[in-house]
């Protein structure tokens, strides 16, 4: 059996770089992991965006319209902890979807 890693380079465009969540975490990650033998090991697939659909079942319609509307600016917040990107609402379905 093979173990398979959902990754995408998109996932990077979620990053401000004045908050610990962002893309330098993952890419480090992602080079220190193929540095390794396990990486030869992995199945990388690229995820799919996930249906609208589906998010409504876990989400509100409120909050995945917000999401929407903000990712269309550069830079916002939704609180002191949580930004979101230009385009996060597509980078979010790609990892969903993963």
């Amino acid at each position: 059996m093979t173990t398979q890693l959902v990754y995408s380079e998109k996932f990077n465009q979620h990053s401000t770089p004045s908050h610990p969540e962002n893309s330098q975490r993952l890419t480090s990650m992602y080079t220190a992991l193929q540095n390794t033998p396990l990486y030869k090991k992995l199945e990388v697939l690229e995820p799919e965006p996930i249906q609208e659909a589906l998010l409504h079942e876990i989400h509100s319609s409120e909050m995945i319209e917000q999401i929407k509307q903000l990712s269309k600016d550069t830079l916002s917040w939704i609180d002191l902890d949580t930004y979101i990107c230009k385009n996060d609402y597509q980078t979010a379905s790609l990892a969903a979807g993963g």
